[in-house]
């Protein structure tokens, strides 16, 4: 990924890069040429991604208060509500890496404590960590950004059967 980002004089870090293109690609393998063409199509949105879970605005390292928001099914969550409103996606994602002055009622309050106590794919060995699947994982975050975009509660019900949910 290095090459690929280098290629393009992109100043994050790598595994921003890795998240952005496993995000655009949902899945699909790629050669270096098509990922060096997603981080192109995706620059905007990596420059977010970065500012988001990469750093803080003053400069400073966001990585642990934001480690549960660096995982592929939480930022393919945070690409589609990107490409729906870049200000309402910024201010609901940064309130589920803070957690500041949420109520419990809130759905980002309810989904930050689910991405808290949830992990993808392996349980990495933390303890008293739950896994969750990609699908469950993205359907719950897509989830909270709809009930959050109507302004409504939600208790992120998740079906299995069901697609993931489309953002609003």
């Amino acid at each position: 990924m290095k090459v690929e980002m280098d290629s393009l004089a992109l100043d994050w870090p790598a595994k921003i890069g890795s998240l952005v293109v496993g995000a655009a690609a949902h899945g699909k393998n790629f050669t270096a040429n098509q990922k060096v063409e997603l981080l192109k199509h995706h620059q905007k949105f990596g420059k977010f991604l970065y500012r988001l879970i990469g750093i803080s605005e003053n400069g400073g390292n966001v990585a642990l208060e934001a480690s549960h928001m660096r995982r592929l099914p939480v930022v393919y969550a945070i690409l589609q509500t990107f490409t729906k409103s870049q200000d309402a996606s910024d201010t609901f994602w940064r309130q589920v890496r803070d957690g500041e002055g949420l109520r419990r009622s809130m759905p980002t309050y309810k989904l930050r404590n689910y991405l808290l106590t949830h992990n993808y794919g392996f349980g990495r060995g933390a303890l008293g960590v739950k896994v969750s699947t990609f699908h469950e994982m993205t359907s719950k975050c897509i989830t909270a950004w709809n009930a959050y975009r109507k302004g409504v509660a939600t208790d992120l019900k998740y079906y299995i059967s069901k697609e993931i949910p489309k953002s609003n």
